[in-house]
């Protein structure tokens, strides 16, 4: 019997995030040199994402928000921080803890996601997400959808 989302989101401990991975310096995943960490867990299951491991919502690493932070401004070349995922905004309230800490560092902050920002303002969305939406400088919002890499076309379904 598998366990819901919310239930396998309730394993997480507070003040701590379920990661899928974690990278410094990274000019592909934002503007300038930034830290990217994706999270574990997404509902989607979006046709050639590649990031499949990312979907599974079991413990994959757990780390506090307050050593992540500490680990991505030990790295001064990191200008911003970007999270990917799996999908961030379920594990919303952690990185918008995440996200104050660097942004009082002066570091900018922005965001991937499946869901849309309507969906986000919206009483369904998963808890603690306009809290999340007020600490991103950017939010590139919208399901991935895999005819537009394999059209190399202009990417219509995800605003900026």
């Amino acid at each position: 019997m598998s366990l819901t989302i919310a239930a396998q989101l309730a394993q997480i401990p507070a003040h701590h995030l379920n990661i899928m991975g974690y990278v410094d310096e990274s000019a592909v995943n934002g503007p300038g040199c930034r830290a990217v960490v994706w999270v574990q867990g997404c509902s989607r299951e979006c046709r050639g994402c590649f990031n499949q491991a990312s979907w599974s919502f079991e413990i994959n690493q757990l780390i506090t928000v307050e050593s992540l932070a500490a680990k991505i401004l030990a790295n001064s070349r990191n200008s911003g921080l970007t999270f990917s995922g799996g999908e961030p905004f379920w594990q919303a309230k952690a990185l918008t803890e995440l996200a104050k800490y660097v942004k009082e560092k002066g570091l900018n902050v922005m965001s991937f996601t499946g869901f849309t920002i309507e969906q986000l303002r919206s009483t369904q969305a998963p808890p603690y997400s306009q809290e999340l939406l007020a600490q991103l400088d950017i939010l590139v919002d919208g399901a991935y959808v895999e005819s537009v890499l394999l059209n190399l076309l202009k990417s219509t379904h995800e605003q900026i």
